[in-house]
């Protein structure tokens, strides 16, 4: 297995099964391999867990999913896509590239049209 599985806590495992389980009740099958597609992108443990929350929020106030898809695709392009695997995605990351991800969570959040937990970021155009 990868660095970003090894580094993966039992909370976070735990939390990520317990996501995957609501996501059941918001996105038919072939959405949820969708979404898990991307994830396995590389997108380490809590990169995976902060966007799950983004999918369940946008479903919860009826967003399209192909509009949750293309925010995600931008930002993967903008940023992620050249964030070691071990940290892309994770916010929490005490480096550019937590901060980079937490603007790329903002951006999506913002564009989505859902109150953000980073909204004192600026948005990256």
């Amino acid at each position: 297995m990868g660095s970003a599985m090894e580094s993966q806590t039992k909370e976070q495992q735990e939390e990520y099964g317990q996501i995957k389980i609501e996501f059941r009740k918001y996105f038919p099958r072939e959405e949820r391999r969708e979404v898990y597609s991307f994830f396995n992108r590389g997108f380490c443990m809590q990169g995976k867990i902060e966007l799950s929350k983004i999918f369940l929020a946008a479903a919860k106030q009826g967003k399209f999913f192909k509009d949750i898809m293309i925010a995600c695709e931008i930002e993967y392009q903008r940023f992620w896509r050249d964030q070691h695997i071990s940290i892309r995605g994770n916010p929490a990351v005490d480096s550019v590239a937590g901060m980079q991800s937490k603007i790329s969570l903002n951006n999506i959040y913002r564009t989505l049209g859902i109150p953000s937990p980073f909204k004192d970021l600026i948005i990256v155009r």
